[in-house]
């Protein structure tokens, strides 16, 4: 697994495997995605967030977040104003943003990717 960084969020929020949300999520603080979420993730303005997506997540809309681990399916644009980190099971269907990015082998994106210190609405 991946070393957890020390200056992430704090967990608050578990999205168990047997969930699925309709709709937008808006959140601050910590995020455990193991189920899906059909519609936007995204971080509250100003916020500190960051976003862990496992094996078996999902997310078919699009994702905003300070830092982000993702492990599981992506299915639209993907905003991370800080760290990025992908894992071998990782898919990304959509443009990716980031500030800096570690991918492990066997990870996917599919669309465009592009390094950035400071995306738009997410500082």
């Amino acid at each position: 697994m991946w070393k957890r960084d020390k200056t992430a969020a704090a967990l608050e929020t578990l999205i168990g495997p047997s969930v699925t949300i309709h709709g937008d999520v808006d959140f601050d603080g910590g995020v455990h995605l193991q189920g899906r979420v059909l519609g936007n993730l995204r971080m509250l303005a100003g916020g500190a967030a960051a976003l862990e997506i496992i094996e078996g997540g999902v997310v078919e809309g699009e994702v905003r977040a300070q830092q982000a681990s993702i492990n599981g399916r992506v299915r639209g644009d993907v905003h991370v104003a800080g760290r990025l980190v992908l894992g071998p099971k990782a898919a990304i269907d959509g443009n990716v943003r980031y500030g800096s990015i570690e991918m492990a082998p066997g990870a996917r994106i599919t669309g465009t990717l592009d390094s950035s210190a400071s995306t738009p609405g997410l500082q």
